[in-house]
């Protein structure tokens, strides 16, 4: 129903980049198109659109999201918030203090605005279990979730995309005065190398501040890699100064060029124009 794909991850031009590799190969891609019936006996033949019109069909996914599986934890008197997803502090304890709770059918903040983010992903899931298992006994280690960063990556065929933070669409929305910084490179060196593939990079800096806001990235396999770096300079509050300069390991068969390395050329283009 959306205007574009991946459109909670990915600013419009990535989306566009994956709708474009999808009908690369054959696929056709309708966006801003609601489902409205399945026709069908025993079995699903055809599927009718808000226009009227009717798409043949053998098989329907059906892929609209989820709640929270919470009637447990409501029973045992565990606070619900609007989403009926339960209650957590940064610990992930519940209002309970001897019950914790993580992954889907726990809520998830912001970690810029606070606000609740229904992101459901393994990776979150993971780590508020980290932080739960070292919190269970006591605050032994003082580690808390301090809001959902929404680190995410796929892949269309053979590129790769991946994101973190906030999207260009989301700051702006969020009445962020921010900054770009944008760079297209290869992810080997030299380009005539075999398997070379472009790399799309985008970043989003607080103007003032320069504190990096969010990241997105397409390319080739250490696409995936690169934004779990761009992750945590999210979560440390990172500058664009700052990552202009850090020091990186190269080899041509592993990485961009060392003086055209995507991260710290994206960050060179931001700085720039703060």
């Amino acid at each position: 129903m959306a205007d574009k794909l991946l459109w909670q991850a990915f600013d419009p031009e990535f989306s566009d980049m994956a709708e474009t590799k999808l009908k690369e190969h054959g696929i056709k891609v309708l966006t801003g198109t609601k489902v409205t019936k399945f026709i069908g006996e025993k079995e699903v033949k055809e599927v009718e659109i808000h226009t009227g019109e009717r798409i043949k069909a053998d098989v329907v996914i059906v892929a609209m999201g989820v709640k929270p599986n919470t009637k447990l934890a409501e029973e045992a008197g565990i606070k619900l918030n609007e989403k009926g997803a339960i209650t957590v502090d940064e610990y992930m304890r519940t209002n309970d203090p001897d019950i914790f709770a993580v992954g889907d059918c726990a809520e998830k903040k912001c970690f810029f605005t606070r606000k609740n983010v229904p992101i459901l992903l393994a990776s979150i899931a993971a780590n508020e279990a980290k932080i739960a298992g070292v919190n269970a006994f006591e605050l032994r280690l003082v580690r808390e979730n301090k809001g959902t960063i929404s680190a995410f990556s796929t892949k269309i065929y053979n590129t790769a995309f991946a994101a973190a933070g906030l999207t260009e669409t989301q700051a702006r929305a969020e009445g962020f005065d921010i900054v770009i910084g944008e760079f297209n490179t290869i992810d080997k060196h030299p380009g005539t190398l075999p398997n070379t593939m472009n790399v799309k990079i985008k970043l989003i800096f607080s103007r003032y501040s320069g504190v990096i806001l969010g990241a997105q990235l397409a390319g080739g396999d250490n696409v995936g890699e690169m934004i779990n770096i761009l992750s945590l300079a999210i979560q440390k509050g990172t500058t664009a100064s700052e990552l202009t300069t850090f020091q990186v390991a190269t080899h041509p068969l592993l990485t961009s060029s060392p003086v055209s390395y995507p991260i710290s050329s994206a960050a060179l283009d931001a700085l720039s124009k703060i």
